[in-house]
């Protein structure tokens, strides 16, 4: 109603689905009449990124993912959250009826601003595969963190397989 672009995630008061929404006033003769609103569905871009081996969290400013490749993780906070922080969430009802749990992360090595090393702390995996390195972009715009995941086992392997292939055509090279 302020005459500029609003954006926000929530979970659709009546379908209960996650949304991102955008609204625009609608101006007449210099008065504001209302505002238009549009929902986008956003399971479409978790589907069009999944079946990756790099994993994506897409995380509210408080830190709660609402989209992610990972189901286990969505709706689950990637830092840990005051009860102020909290009880700030419920009352806004924009994860209306979801117990935010946090998806318990270290960080075990910083890099540089956006990015490090992190581990998941998920009983159901061994640590070698819950050891990611992470890219991270913060996106005010519209309020997001992405993050993307690389488990440290696949750049593990794939550096293994550069040094095999590197030790063999240095092999070639000298047998020459």
């Amino acid at each position: 109603m302020k005459g500029k672009l609003g954006r926000y995630f929530a979970l659709g008061s009546t379908s209960g689905k996650r949304g991102y929404y955008f609204a625009y006033p609608i101006i007449y003769a210099a008065e504001n009449l209302g505002v238009i609103v549009v929902k986008m569905d956003l399971s479409n871009i978790e589907l069009n990124w999944s079946n990756r081996k790099v994993q994506f969290v897409v995380s509210d400013l408080e830190g709660v993912t609402f989209i992610t490749t990972q189901p286990e993780w969505l709706y689950h906070s990637i830092k840990p959250l005051s009860t102020t922080t909290l009880k700030q969430i419920h009352i806004s009802q924009r994860y209306d009826g979801i117990d935010i749990k946090n998806l318990n992360t270290n960080t075990i090595n910083v890099i540089s601003d956006n990015s490090s090393i992190i581990r998941i702390n998920d009983n159901k995996k061994r640590k070698s595969n819950n050891e990611y390195f992470t890219l991270q972009k913060n996106m005010s715009h519209a309020c997001w963190n992405v993050m993307i995941l690389a488990p440290l086992n696949e750049l593990r392997k794939n550096g293994l397989i550069v040094t095999i292939v590197l030790s063999l055509i240095s092999l070639l090279v000298n047998v020459n």
